[in-house]
């Protein structure tokens, strides 16, 4: 039974790695990312580092650098967002009185901006077992504060058509949103401060010394484990709600890795991880219109949501005790993040229509790691995250540190 139980286990991890991570790149694939995986030699090692964002910016679907409330689109439409409801309903009967005015791509839009800051702390814990195994357990706590948020009405006041979407729509929208909308909040700040999704990863590590020239030591892992989640989750009614950790989903995490060590203090790899994330039902703000800008949807309802592949890979090169355990280390990561789904159980919306968002559609990112690392009873480390590329996706530069006791 015990066997039958793995296999069916390990068929599940092959088949279905995927996660629900926010396109952020302050979430990286938890413990074996290259600023969280700790080294150590002793039976166990506590760990905690911390770092903060700057240089906050978006990237567009073409990856174009825009602020980070226009990665999706460079403005939001608020005269699409009326459509496709009941002709009956209070919106249906706006959209109505408003009938007459046309969409040129201008009228109705505004242009959404914002600040976002950042700030996370790990709290790692590994502990060695027989046979080349290890527990590791990864608790992250997280501060966030989206501010300044402003919308800048782009409808000029020439025609018939501009007075009449200005005079009915928006120069009163943020209500209107609010009423309409079920509590949908365009102009409020938030900041939010609590924990991420805990990890409990079990490792396999093992050695295999070379009698080379130059090669000298090749190391091989693998592992697995769950996500749980314990993160602060999004919320439906504020502006690019940002969830810290995989928003409610229970999660399976894979992945391996190869190290090569080439003469005496360089050594490099590749780490790669998956994460299998079990789809959840809740309300949800879809689309009610395949013409609707993202920031702008003002129907709530139950929907379950369906999570694309992730993956993720960290190349690396280190000059490792250069001296006196001092280890300098260059590494590059990418994290390509398929389409998610979703499944509405309301019969009003189209579920077609809905998976039309680009907040669901496939988005990249890469960025360079620099470290300085000391090795030894006391971890150390100094490190540096360079976003340079990406594809609907917000990124920020990183200044970090890391302390740890082996003992």
């Amino acid at each position: 039974m015990t066997n039958r139980f793995l296999f069916l286990a390990l068929i599940c991890l092959y088949f279905n790695n995927a996660q629900a991570i926010f396109p952020y790149n302050i979430f990286r694939l938890g413990l074996f990312d290259q600023t969280i995986r700790p080294y150590h030699e002793n039976q166990t090692l506590f760990k905690v580092s911390f770092e903060s964002s700057f240089n906050t910016t978006g990237h567009d679907i073409l990856g174009n650098h825009v602020n980070i409330l226009q990665m999706w689109q460079p403005n939001q439409d608020a005269l699409t967002m009326l459509r496709g409801f009941d002709a009956n309903s209070q919106i249906g009967k706006l959209d109505s009185n408003l009938n007459s005015a046309s969409d040129d791509g201008i009228r109705g839009h505004i242009v959404p901006m914002g600040k976002l800051e950042a700030w996370r702390v790990n709290f790692v814990l590994k502990h060695k077992l027989p046979y080349h195994l290890t527990v590791n357990i990864l608790a992250p706590l997280m501060g966030m504060k989206l501010k300044n948020i402003s919308w800048t009405n782009l409808t000029k006041n020439l025609t018939f058509s501009d007075q009449l979407v200005n005079a009915n729509l928006m120069q009163n929208l943020s209500q209107i949103v609010y009423e309409l909308g079920d509590g949908l909040q365009m102009n409020n700040d938030w900041e939010k401060i609590g924990m991420g999704d805990l990890e409990f990863i079990l490792s396999w590590d093992k050695s295999f010394k070379q009698p080379k020239p130059i090669l000298k030591n090749v190391d091989l892992g693998i592992y697995g484990g769950l996500s749980f989640p314990t993160g602060v989750r999004q919320n439906e009614d504020l502006i690019m709600s940002i969830p810290f950790g995989n928003d409610g989903s229970l999660g399976m995490l894979v992945g391996g890795n190869i190290q090569l060590q080439w003469w005496k203090h360089l050594r490099g790899g590749i780490i790669v991880n998956f994460l299998e994330l079990f789809g959840t039902t809740r309300n949800r703000r879809v689309k009610t219109d395949a013409s609707q800008s993202d920031l702008l949807l003002l129907a709530k309802t139950e929907a379950r949501k369906g999570w694309g592949l992730t993956q993720q890979y960290n190349l690396y090169l280190e000059g490792h005790n250069l001296f006196e355990n001092w280890s300098l280390r260059a590494a590059y990561n990418y994290i390509k993040h398929n389409n998610d789904s979703l499944a509405i159980f309301n019969q009003s919306y189209s579920n077609e229509i809905a998976n039309t968002a680009l907040s669901l559609q496939e988005w990249t990112q890469h960025s360079m790691n620099f470290s300085l690392r000391h090795y030894g009873p006391v971890w150390a480390e100094l490190y540096y995250i360079y976003p340079f590329n990406g594809k609907s996706v917000i990124q920020s530069a990183f200044l970090g540190g890391s302390l740890g006791i082996n003992f």
